[in-house]
């Protein structure tokens, strides 16, 4: 299932020792690997240094032939970001509402939701993604409620983002959230000072487009799996407007995705 290409990728990249997480089997965006990186070669290190493999040249057998025997480790860190997500979620709540009852309340809505109990039971991408996007909206929270921020807040919402969008490409719609944070705390100011030149808003942008170009740098087949399925760098997701005009019988006289489809080729 969608368990494979996380724990393969993992394994491979240990094996091969690189950073570069860009296997045909790995289809994802390429950053959620990274949370399970540094846990795997820890636990392959104590595998070695206990004597469980004779060699490293065995571990490495191991890992390609019964890859499958690491799920409970992947599933366990996934467990863990799971409980560091519910926990990220009441310190946000507790920042916007200053009530421990609402905090708790919602924490406990969240842990016993059951597609979060599912997701926290499987090695896929959802709960590093869930994580980071919580991340991302806890340092949006801080920023929207200093009275002065400071670069280092925005370059951390920028960093956030970032890694959202690299972890899952849904991930970047937790963009908008800053962009009201950032405009409902600048309101005092004209639009144009708002957007166009503070400096600390396009800092954040900047941040955004280097995840997203390491994200091609990383894994292209991920890159363009999900981001530009016809080879481009510019975001191209014509082809779910093309779907849907196949299904209404529309796809030849749909304007819309004739201006969309211009853009397919850069």
């Amino acid at each position: 299932g969608d368990e494979l290409p996380l724990t393969s990728t993992t394994l491979k990249m240990i094996s091969d020792r690189t950073l570069m997480p860009s296997y045909s089997v790995f289809y994802h965006v390429p950053l959620a690997v990274y949370f399970y990186l540094p846990f795997f070669i820890l636990f392959l290190l104590f595998l070695r240094l206990s004597a469980a493999f004779t060699s490293l040249q065995a571990i490495k057998e191991f890992g390609i032939i019964d890859f499958h025997k690491f799920l409970p480790l992947a599933r366990f860190l996934t467990i863990l970001m799971a409980v560091f997500s519910i926990y990220l979620l009441y310190k946000i709540c507790e920042k916007l509402f200053n009530n421990k009852w609402i905090s708790l309340l919602a924490s406990f809505l969240l842990s016993s939701s059951l597609m979060f109990v599912q997701m926290s039971h499987f090695a896929k991408v959802w709960m590093p993604q869930l994580m980071v996007v919580l991340i991302a909206f806890y340092f949006i929270v801080i920023l929207y409620q200093l009275e002065a921020a400071k670069a280092k807040n925005y370059i951390l919402v920028g960093l956030a983002i970032g890694l959202a969008l690299g972890t899952h490409v849904i991930g970047v719609l937790i963009y908008i959230s800053f962009a009201v944070a950032h405009y409902l705390k600048n309101s005092s100011q004209k639009f144009k000072d708002i957007f166009f030149t503070n400096k600390y808003f396009w800092l954040v942008n900047l941040i955004i487009v280097f995840f997203y170009f390491l994200t091609l740098f990383l894994n292209p087949r991920g890159f363009h799996n999900y981001i530009n399925r016809d080879g481009g760098i510019l975001p191209n997701f014509n082809f779910l407007f093309e779907s849907a005009a196949v299904v209404n019988g529309s796809a030849n006289n749909n304007l819309f995705l004739k201006v969309v489809g211009s853009f397919r080729n850069f």
